[in-house]
């Protein structure tokens, strides 16, 4: 049995050295083939779809600003916190211009919101390895053919997406047998 523990730590160990040697975002495709049925995430988007209200030229961002904290946009809290004060980081490095029912690669190829694990892989390469390979993520459905998975703003916002602390939960008490 102790044998068997030490091989799996042992594979656990090496794969994890190995693989942190390659992760880097520009080592990861973000258009291999996907392993799982992705979850659609635009029926989940409340204000979507963008042109309803972004609909004239006038609309649109035309050049870098602060976030108007307007009655529609008010739920949008910061960017990513690392990239907060950086002046170039705006709207439109994710939000296609002219375009808002996309989001745009840095290829400047545009994308479906429901694509949207593309768009994140493009930093966090390591990341979007572990979540093709299943181990970064929620994957619901049985263990055959139909799984599916949520995609990054399943559980991250997308504007400030950095996990909250989650409190552990205290183990359940035993009653005691009499």
């Amino acid at each position: 049995m102790l044998m068997i523990v030490l091989i799996i730590i042992s594979c656990l160990f090496f794969n994890t050295f190995l693989h942190a040697q390659e992760d880097t975002p520009a080592t990861v495709s973000s258009q291999e083939e996907l392993p799982n049925e992705i979850i659609k995430r635009t029926p989940k988007i409340e204000m979507y779809r963008c042109d309803e209200c972004h609909d004239s030229e006038e609309s649109f961002n035309s050049k870098i600003r602060p976030m108007a904290k307007d009655k529609d946009h008010e739920s949008i809290t910061t960017f990513h916190p690392e990239k907060k004060d950086d002046p170039n980081f705006w709207c439109n490095n994710c939000h296609a211009s002219k375009n808002y029912n996309k989001l745009i690669l840095q290829s400047e190829e545009k994308i479906s919101f429901n694509e949207s694990y593309r768009l994140c892989g493009q930093c966090h390469g390591p990341t979007l390895k572990d979540w093709k390979n299943n181990i970064h993520g929620k994957v619901v459905g049985g263990w055959l053919n139909n799984k599916k998975q949520h995609s990054c703003t399943s559980c991250h916002n997308a504007h400030d997406p950095k996990m909250k602390q989650v409190d552990p939960i205290p183990e359940p008490t035993r009653s005691k047998k009499s």
